[in-house]
């Protein structure tokens, strides 16, 4: 018997707010910014959610 499948997909958005110092390496030079892991880790624990947008599904027939 076939099936009808439904995917769905949602964007989460997550922000922090950045020193001035933090911001100042970014714009002087944006790949040092990236790559220092530390700076990442630490932004990254402090990331909140601040918006989730569902994206439209998706539907296929999977047959059996």
């Amino acid at each position: 018997m076939a099936k009808l499948i439904r995917t769905e997909v949602d964007y989460h958005f997550y922000a922090v707010d950045l020193t001035d110092e933090q911001y100042k390496l970014y714009c002087d030079d944006p790949d040092a910014f990236w790559d220092n892991d530390e700076l990442q880790e630490e932004l990254y624990d402090e990331m909140e959610l601040v918006k989730t947008k569902p994206v439209n599904g998706d539907y296929y027939v999977e047959e059996l």
